[in-house]
């Protein structure tokens, strides 16, 4: 990205700082600038990717309380109770299509699951890019610091 050249500001005064060029002091405060803007930015994804993480936790909660649902047929519970073959056929059956449909939902749980921990670790990398470059902001305005405690002993 470049930025445009910034003109000295002229001044007939000879005591006034008004005859500085003051482009390199306004690029600093660009750089500066840049940085907390990027700095937002990561705050910001940050943020939607711990929203998105929420949104796998209710979907995999969904899964456990649709599992919590589906029955399980005994010869005591009705429908299909009872003790005659047809019955305990019947029973047999509804139990093994409810095992099957069982196992497709914990299949759907575990992808979401491992959807969840690959979010939780781009939230990591996000949170210590977000560290990093919260340092590099903080090391900078430090460096700057003592270049102008130097420059105006």
């Amino acid at each position: 990205m470049a930025l445009p050249p910034f003109p000295p500001i002229v001044s007939n005064d000879s005591t006034s700082l008004a005859v500085a060029d003051f482009g390199q002091t306004q690029r600093i405060d660009q750089v500066f600038l840049v940085l907390t803007n990027l700095l937002n930015i990561l705050q910001n994804v940050a943020i939607t990717q711990a929203d998105s993480l929420n949104f796998f936790t209710e979907w995999q909660q969904a899964y456990n309380n649709l599992m919590s649902k589906v029955p399980v047929f005994t010869s005591a519970s009705t429908p299909f109770g009872g003790v005659t073959t047809a019955d305990i056929n019947i029973r047999s059956n509804m139990n093994n299509l409810n095992s099957n449909y069982l196992e497709q939902i914990r299949s759907n749980s575990s992808i979401v699951s491992d959807d969840a921990k690959a979010m939780q670790s781009n939230i990591s990398q996000t949170t210590d890019m977000v560290t990093q470059f919260g340092n590099m902001a903080t090391a900078f305005l430090q460096e700057m610091s003592t270049i102008l405690s130097a420059v105006y002993r």
